[in-house]
């Protein structure tokens, strides 16, 4: 190929798949790729007003439409589904086109999971494609293992096989540890009130499959999964990970309260507290728990008398009156004394900050990486689609955590919050494995490290093909 890669970045509009795609494409851009990334206008304009301009990062506008259909159980060729479709593959094509007169043209389209219609059209590009997996590559072979040969099994689990019979775990080929029902995505369950994930998963993972040794970018390390990279040999699983923020990687100083005026109040209150003294306690930029697993968590900080910091994303006026009960938490004030609860705050910061000691979270991907690469351990508290299997890897495989175990009424109660906290402050073991994480992600994220190899590498073979 001669000239310039240009990729065109297609990611679904929510923080879980735009941070890593932002991520992906100043790795791209400082190996000298052109990035265009594209979303629908909402998630776009926010993304525009974040994002430090550069003249290699332009930002693509989709229709209204661009993420509807994810949570659809109508058939694929509704007609809902075919104008999601038809709009967005016209703009799709009049981005190719527009780029290609001028002088620029793509050379990769990469989207993010859950965009159903781009799987439809992909394969009618005239450019070459492939997915930006933005969970660990284990979660990718369960899936595909459960649609290839082992669903039958893995359902016996839930006592929903023909012969009723229930299988306390299964190995699937090339992980390296067994799992429970209770490890597995949630989309799996045969209670799954969802059933669009689970479809939506279906056609994704045929649908890769069906292409000949096909490239995915997997969010992940070389060292942090070496098995579930290589246990399905017909996929071609590249690690590009940890997509991480710059100030992980930098190791620059969080103790500094010089940034916005909302992230100082927090940081000095940090500042004040001994080294790894405080809780830190998140669930996300979208989940706040409901009331009666709030007033756990709440009791279980309260019980264990240690410093924390608490994230509560605040309702958004339009929610609903239940979403605003569920924010609200009895003996405020008493919590208000031992520790500092704010609707939001800088997460890097906060990890990267020497006082913290400890991470309660919903082990989403995004979160976990930034927790490794931080070196802080965690306490995991799962509550949907991979956030299980995740919780399952950090406690068993990575032996940086533990995972808070719920009850018969799927309510992770106090004495079991605060057992987990506890163990997670006092243990050393886990804390030098946390260290160890840290270590291993710096190195694999850094500049010409072997996120950076691995990139080059497939931007090399992509010359091959064009």
């Amino acid at each position: 190929m001669t000239g310039r890669h240009h990729f065109l970045l297609l990611t679904y509009p929510i923080h879980s798949h735009t941070n890593p795609a932002l991520r992906l494409a100043s790795r791209l851009i400082r190996l000298g790729v052109r990035v265009s990334l594209a979303t629908n206008s909402s998630a776009c304009s926010r993304l525009i007003s974040t994002t430090p301009p550069h003249e290699d990062l332009t930002f693509v506008e989709f229709p209204d439409n661009y993420a509807r259909g994810l949570f659809a159980d109508g058939e694929e060729e509704d007609p809902v589904q075919l104008e999601i479709r038809r709009s967005c593959s016209e703009t799709l094509s009049r981005v190719i086109s527009t780029s290609r007169a001028d002088g620029c043209p793509i050379t990769c389209l990469v989207y993010t999971p859950t965009l159903p219609w781009v799987m439809g059209v992909a394969h009618e590009l005239p450019v070459p494609s492939c997915m930006l997996w933005i969970q660990p590559a284990t979660v990718l072979v369960i899936f595909y293992w459960f649609f290839f040969g082992y669903g039958d099994a893995i359902m016996e689990m839930f006592g929903k096989s023909s012969d009723c019979s229930t299988l306390s775990s299964i190995q699937l080929p090339g992980l390296p540890l067994p799992l429970k029902a209770s490890d597995l995505p949630t989309f799996m369950r045969p209670e799954n009130p969802h059933p669009w994930g689970m479809k939506l998963f279906e056609k994704q993972t045929k649908w890769i499959a069906a292409q000949e040794k096909p490239y995915v970018l997997v969010n992940t390390f070389e060292s942090l999964e070496p098995e579930a990279l290589k246990a399905v040999k017909e996929l071609n699983l590249i690690p590009i990970g940890p997509l991480i923020p710059p100030q992980l990687v930098n190791g620059e100083d969080s103790s500094v309260a010089d940034g916005p005026a909302e992230d100082q109040d927090h940081v000095r209150w940090l500042n004040s507290k001994p080294n790894a003294s405080v809780v830190y306690v998140s669930f996300g930029s979208v989940w706040n728990f409901a009331s009666e697993q709030t007033e756990e968590l709440a009791r279980a900080l309260l019980q264990a008398g240690r410093p924390f910091l608490w994230v509560i994303k605040a309702p958004a006026p339009q929610e609903e009156e239940q979403k605003k009960k569920d924010a609200q938490i009895s003996r405020m004030a008493e919590l208000e004394q031992l520790g500092l609860i704010v609707p939001w705050c800088n997460q890097v910061a906060v990890l990267s900050h020497p006082s913290v000691g400890c991470f309660v979270t919903h082990c989403g991907w995004n979160s976990m990486l930034e927790s490794l690469a931080a070196g802080v351990p965690m306490v995991g508290m799962p509550i949907w689609v991979e956030q299980t299997t995740n919780a399952k890897l950090v406690e068993d495989y990575w032996k940086s955590g533990v995972r808070a175990r719920a009850n018969e009424k799927d309510l992770v109660e106090t004495d079991e919050i605060r057992r987990c906290v506890d163990l997670v402050m006092a243990d050393e073991t886990l804390r030098l494995n946390a260290r160890k994480w840290r270590g291993l992600a710096v190195e694999a994220a850094k500049g010409d490290g072997p996120a950076d190899d691995n990139l080059r590498q497939f931007l090399s073979e992509l010359d091959a093909s064009l």
